[in-house]
């Protein structure tokens, strides 16, 4: 059954027990071509859409929509997606998406709608889970390992000499550090997008390795079975994300952060020698 050809009154009778009756009920439309690559996953398919609604009545209102398992969905229910750190790992599509859409409207727009909302929602469980109390050097250096807390402990005692040391040290890894983060904000400046492609289905991943578009062919659209727009979604994603590179100059500046944040330990050490935080077992 293709979008063009939908009698819009036939969503009220077209039966949607289960995903895979759904592209049955579209592949028994003579007039409709058929391409055979886009047959629908067989039934024990992960990527497969859960039973839907049998009854006649149900199938009007039937969605993508079950609160609770992790998912997203756009506000008309069209399309549902699952994201694991920005990731497309799952997606279903309402067998009935055709005739929910309004004018001039878009499947990819009810992507789009999801995925945001996913990654909105992620974002907000991140700012939550961080810290608001970060530990102070004295707690840091407690956490550390015995092997390094004992290196640390060998030091001289500190004295005019080591401090010039460690200050200089401290100038030449916090000037190294600058240059870094210019490099990475010159390069970020830049946006760069990562596609994936299969079939008629594509999906961008942005330079963080979001999943932030889902896109269609129309014309592959129009006679897709749902089942192989579930399928083609779900490996043009694992391309875009097996395409994305994070940036160089990312963990190039994480490593000089954190030589930065042993230096801070050390002195901890050093100014809190008679701490049991500052000193190793002797």
């Amino acid at each position: 059954m293709t979008r063009g050809m939908f009698d819009w009154d036939d969503a009220e009778v077209a039966p949607a027990a289960t995903f895979s009756e759904a592209t049955e009920v579209v592949t028994e439309v003579p007039t409709a071509p058929v391409d055979p690559v886009d047959q629908s996953p067989p039934e024990d398919d992960p990527l497969a859409a859960p039973t839907y609604a049998s009854s006649e009545s149900d199938a009007e209102s039937d969605d993508v929509d079950d609160h609770g398992d992790g998912g997203f969905s756009d506000q008309d229910g069209l399309v549902r997606v699952w994201l694991e750190d920005g990731r497309l790992v799952r997606n279903r599509i309402s067998p009935i998406w055709f005739s929910k859409l309004a004018r001039r409207d878009k499947l990819q727009n009810h992507f789009r709608e999801a995925l945001a909302l996913a990654l909105l929602d992620g974002a907000m469980q991140a700012r939550d889970a961080l810290d608001p109390e970060p530990p102070g050097p004295l707690a840091e250096l407690a956490a550390l390992p015995d092997e390094i807390r004992a290196a640390v402990d060998s030091l001289p005692p500190l004295s005019g000499e080591l401090v010039a040391a460690i200050e200089e040290v401290a100038d030449e890894l916090g000037a190294r550090t600058e240059v870094a983060l210019a490099a990475q904000d010159a390069s970020r400046s830049e946006p760069r997008t990562f596609v994936g492609r299969s079939q008629g289905a594509s999906v961008t991943v942005d330079q963080w390795g979001n999943a932030i578009e889902v896109d269609f062919d129309e014309r592959w659209l129009d006679r897709a079975h749902v089942g192989a727009l579930v399928t083609h979604v779900q490996l043009a994603a694992d391309r875009a994300h097996a395409e994305f590179v994070a940036h160089p100059e990312a963990s190039e500046v994480d490593g000089l952060l954190e030589e930065q944040r042993m230096l801070s330990i050390l002195l901890t050490a050093l100014l809190n020698p008679d701490t049991d935080a500052g000193r190793a077992d002797r």
